[in-house]
């Protein structure tokens, strides 16, 4: 057998050569179609990670009421206490009001815990508030120290609620 036809008669067919491309073409295929997966998956991923982070934005108008809770909080500390008629003001009520309503929409653990740690203090500041502050230096200092603890909860709340918000943004 010559060289020539020896290489006819071990050269591939038609048919091998269509079962080769339909192989690699068919693998083609398959890695596209697993392509198309990943890249499927890495975008549900993405939006669920966006979405939870949407969700845990803070309500709008809770940032304005630590501020204003923390300025509450410096003014019982710079008057070396306050008495209980301070507290019970129309827009304190209110504030207060609108803090409980917020509280229920805070979906981040972290900021919630630090919100209730924060009112807790206020309202101890309030219980502990008397009509003249001369009378028994005790509750003073209670409330003083009540006052202290709350303000560092409010800003430290101020600080996750900022956190949160940064990291809602795309």
């Amino acid at each position: 057998m010559t060289n020539k036809e020896w290489l006819i008669a071990e050269a591939p067919s038609v048919t091998d050569w269509i079962q080769a491309v339909s192989s690699v073409v068919a693998a083609l295929g398959t890695v596209a179609a697993f392509m198309a997966l990943w890249i499927s998956i890495q975008a549900q991923r993405a939006a669920s990670d966006q979405a939870r982070r949407l969700r845990l934005v803070p309500p709008p108008e809770l940032q304005s009421l630590l501020l204003r809770l923390d300025e509450r909080f410096s003014d019982i500390i710079a008057g070396g206490g306050k008495p209980a008629a301070w507290f019970i003001t129309e827009e304190q009520r209110r504030d207060s009001q609108m803090m409980a309503a917020h509280a229920g929409q805070i979906n981040d653990d972290t900021l919630s815990e630090l919100v209730g740690l924060a009112r807790a203090e206020y309202d101890t500041c309030f219980a502990t508030g008397v009509s003249d502050p001369n009378s028994d230096p005790r509750l003073v200092d209670e409330q003083l120290a009540a006052a202290r603890r709350g303000q560092f909860q409010a800003r430290s709340a101020i600080e996750r609620s900022n956190s949160l918000l940064r990291e809602s943004r795309p």
